[in-house]
C-alpha cells in the first residue's frame, strides 16, 4: 500500500498497482477523525471546472445572440408595420402585424432577464472554478464574454 501525507494533515492511502495504472479508484483520503472523500485526481478537476465554464460561457452567448436577434426583429416589425400604415392596409392586416411586433418587443424583456441570469451563472462560475481553470480558453473566452455583455446589463 501507499501511503502520502496531505494538506490539512490529510493522508492518502491506495494500492501501488493502482496508482501506476493511472487508476485511483482504491485511493481514500484520509482526515485524522474520519474518512473524507475517494480520491479524485486533479485532472477530473479540471476537466468539470472547464466543462462548467465552456456550458455557461455557451448559454451566455446564446442568449446575447436572442437579444440581438429580438431587437433586429423589433426594428424590422416596425418598420414593416409602418409601411403598412403609410400604404393604408386594412385594419385587420395592421392589427396583425402589430401584434407581431408585441410578441418580439415582449421576448426582448425576457431575453435581458435570461442574460441577467445566465451572467450571474457565468460570473459565479468564473468565481468557483478559475483557479482551477487559470490560463485556459475556456477561462479567457467566458471573461471576455462577461465583459462583452456587463455594460449591455447596465443600460
Amino acid at each position: 500500500r501507499y501511503s502520502t501525507s496531505l494538506r490539512g494533515g490529510a493522508v492518502c492511502t491506495a494500492s501501488t498497482v493502482h496508482l501506476l495504472r493511472g487508476s485511483p479508484c482504491n485511493a481514500i483520503w484520509h482526515s485524522p477523525s474520519k474518512v473524507v472523500a475517494p480520491l479524485r485526481l486533479v485532472m477530473a478537476d479540471n476537466k468539470e471546472a472547464l466543462r462548467a465554464l465552456k456550458i455557461k460561457t455557451g448559454v451566455m452567448t446564446r442568449v446575447k445572440k436572442e437579444l440581438a436577434m429580438y431587437q433586429k426583429e423589433v426594428t424590422s416589425e416596425g418598420a414593416k408595420l409602418q409601411a403598412m400604415h403609410d400604404a393604408g392596409r386594412d385594419s385587420h392586416d395592421i392589427k396583425q402585424q402589430d401584434q407581431v411586433l408585441g410578441e418580439s418587443t415582449m421576448m426582448i424583456g425576457d431575453c435581458k432577464t435570461r442574460m441577467e441570469n445566465a451572467f450571474n451563472d457565468l460570473l459565479a462560475a468564473v468565481d468557483e472554478h478559475g483557479a482551477d481553470a487559470a490560463e485556459s480558453a475556456e477561462l479567457a473566452a467566458a471573461k471576455a464574454i462577461l465583459d462583452e455583455v456587463e455594460p449591455m446589463l447596465e443600460l
